[in-house]
């Protein structure tokens, strides 16, 4: 599936906003650097307390939070997670899934290292290759490279090492192992091994799949990712383009209009039909429905080209919302057989290009029900930027207060008399918005409007009102 993709990369003061388009968007993150825990950090813990009766632990991390690790998480064959751990013991552990709301984060003693190429597995011994890798030939050929590795560290060769010359892959096979050296003793309760920033994760996660452009607005990170392509080889597929239009990255490709998209209930099809998608915890249903459509001759036919716009449709809308646990879809049912094995082809298909991990079934069930799983390690979009309408009654969705705020703060940079003021102006910026209900104080953005006031000279107060719309910026000039 050779798939033009873009990266768009937008730098702000207190984040770093990622959003990957495939034609739409189809996948929204954000960074802060206030999480030091992230998905995939490895670090030294200590056994808090252990629960038989769930085996369960508790470990506590270097941060002062504690994680979670269930005895599936423990290397080796192990059924009793009391016979290898005690209370107070060091333990090595990576986050498999960052802390989200009220939820500990998840923690795993199964550790791997990812490179560029491979993913070191220090537990284990043998290759692996991805199976995103189709050419049988290939397949053979990188694990003859790595063959005398195996014996040392478990590795799973990932999709980009398609492009990886031979050196390259030893080389990084080297490094995986000799990190791992360097980390895992003594074991220390502190940080141990980080990944590189949010966007070259990404950026990483894509090498080898279809054409990527990548454009950044800020010159900072341009660079960063410029010497980061100088290690891939020359035919790694990334073009990178710096944006300096005093029209925002993100306005430009409507990323925006998409997210408030993702946080309706209804999404319309283009043929007039529409899917309604009602997340719970750990369970979401998705119904499909005809809608406006007129149909055509045939129920059969006019249901199919239907379940088919929607398999398409929540293909996107599940790795956007970033949903996770088990995903309930109840298509328009159908009585052909054959039509049934389209469609969950074509969900399948589509499918295949979320980078999440995803258990689909070989058929539709009776009543065209379709049941499947996808593994997240953070919270769901609409978790972390969306609250319950007040006026609709939960019904549909609407930006947090916290999500506006810094849709203000943006604006407020991006305008000419912050850009273009005169140095001897003294520049105040009232925010006026709407807490719908939520707790919001000034004080929470306290490291943001300091560090506006220090780069640019603006002073930035922040008043609750009551007001319709999103926000209101009131500037006062002196």
């Amino acid at each position: 599936m050779d798939v033009k993709r873009k990266i768009l990369i937008s730098k702000l003061p207190w984040e770093t906003r990622i959003a990957v388009m495939e034609e739409k968007l189809v996948e929204y993150h954000w960074e802060t650097e206030e999480n030091a825990l992230s998905y995939n950090t490895i670090c030294g813990g200590v056994v808090e307390k252990i629960l038989p009766a769930l085996q369960t632990a508790f470990i506590s991390l270097p941060n002062g939070e504690t994680g979670y690790l269930f005895v599936s998480e423990i290397p080796g064959k192990v059924k009793r997670i009391e016979d290898v751990l005690k209370e107070g013991q060091k333990v090595i552990v990576q986050i498999i899934r960052e802390k989200i709301e009220n939820k500990k984060a998840r923690v795993s003693m199964k550790i791997k290292i990812p490179g560029l190429f491979l993913v070191g597995i220090p537990f284990l011994k043998g290759i692996k290759v991805s199976h995103k890798i189709e050419s049988e030939p290939l397949k053979e050929k990188l694990k003859r490279i790595l063959k005398e590795y195996g014996s040392r560290m478990g590795f799973i060769i990932r999709t980009a090492a398609s492009i990886a010359s031979e050196e390259m892959l030893i080389n990084e096979a080297e490094e995986i192992i000799k990190l791992w050296e360097k980390i895992s003793l003594p074991i220390r309760k502190e940080i141990l091994y980080t990944e590189p920033p949010l966007y070259i994760r990404i950026i990483r996660e894509f090498l080898g799949k279809g054409q990527n452009e990548v454009i950044v607005d800020s010159k900072e990170i341009f660079d960063k990712i410029a010497y980061f392509l100088q290690k891939l080889p020359p035919n790694h597929g990334l073009h990178l383009r710096l944006h300096n239009d005093e029209i925002s990255l993100f306005q430009i490709y409507g990323v925006k209009t998409e997210l408030e998209r993702a946080l309706r209930k209804k999404v319309w099809l283009k043929n007039g039909g529409y899917i309604l998608i009602e997340e719970m915890e750990g369970f979401t249903g998705i119904d499909v429905n005809t809608g406006r459509f007129r149909g055509l001759n045939s129920f059969e036919e006019s249901a199919f080209i239907t379940n088919a716009l929607a398999a398409e449709e929540i293909a996107r809308q599940v790795r956007l919302r970033n949903i996770g646990g088990i995903i309930v879809i109840d298509f328009i049912d159908m009585e052909s057989k054959e039509k049934k094995e389209q469609l969950i082809s074509i969900l399948r298909e589509e499918l295949k290009r979320d980078r999440a991990r995803i258990s689909l079934p070989e058929k539709i069930e009776k009543f065209g029900i379709v049941s499947f799983t996808r593994e997240k390690d953070e919270a769901s979009f609409s978790k972390k930027i969306n609250v319950s309408c007040p006026i609709c009654g939960g019904r549909g969705g609407i930006f947090s207060s916290d999500f506006i705020i810094k849709e203000a703060f943006e604006e407020l940079l991006r305008n000419p008399l912050v850009k273009r003021r005169n140095p001897g102006q003294k520049i105040t910026a009232i925010i006026k918005f709407n807490p719908k209900d939520e707790q919001i104080k000034e004080e929470d953005y306290s490291s943001i409007i300091e560090s506006i006031r220090r780069e640019y000279n603006v002073n930035v107060v922040l008043e609750p009102t009551n007001i319709q719309q999103r926000y209101e910026i009131v500037w006062k000039i002196e």
